[in-house]
């Protein structure tokens, strides 16, 4: 098992225990309303009761009958899960695009007989060692004041089809724009 189906499947382990420490204590409270049900309305009781307990097996396993309830447990606990690594992803992007922002303009700013752009961006590339890091890869596209950075991430996005994707827009004293695709 892969290190993300491991994690997928404690987290619907996870969501699954929470789901059913709710359903009994939605249970115990329904229980402690009716013990207070006449005697002529005992069989109202026991079929409420029978009903919350049918979800349970005597295993403490959710029961064929609660199949889909199980299905969206795992299909919902899926889905967080995906978002949580999507948003990590986009944070972990937006760190390296400002790293590398950081390194254009100091490039910008140096003089070029100190090994600088001495006020242009043109002869800046993104270092061969950041190129591919462990949230994505990083391209550049330079003109003499600007550069448009993209990162595209490892994670899929929120359309479940692409990617993340942030694009940063540069000049020599800031960033002019940045945009989340996914």
């Amino acid at each position: 098992m892969d290190k993300k189906n491991f994690y997928l499947d404690m987290y619907k382990n996870f969501v699954l225990t929470l789901l059913l420490i709710l359903i009994i204590v939605f249970y115990l409270d329904i229980s402690s309303k009716l013990d207070s049900i006449s005697s002529t309305e005992e069989s109202i009781k026991s079929v409420i009761e029978q009903k919350m307990l049918g979800i349970i097996d005597s295993r403490g396993e959710i029961n064929s009958e609660s199949e889909s309830l199980k299905s969206f447990v795992d299909d919902f606990s899926e889905k967080v899960y995906n978002a949580s690594l999507a948003s990590a992803n986009r944070d972990g992007l937006t760190a390296d695009l400002l790293n590398l922002a950081a390194m254009a303009q100091q490039y910008y700013r140096k003089p070029s007989n100190l090994g600088g752009g001495g006020n242009s961006f043109l002869e800046w590339s993104i270092p061969e060692s950041l190129e591919n890091t462990g949230n994505g890869k990083y391209l550049a596209k330079i003109s003499s004041d600007r550069i448009i950075l993209i990162g595209i991430g490892n994670e899929i996005g929120e359309d479940e089809v692409e990617n993340v994707k942030i694009t940063m827009i540069i000049s020599s004293d800031r960033i002019l724009d940045r945009s989340v695709e996914n």
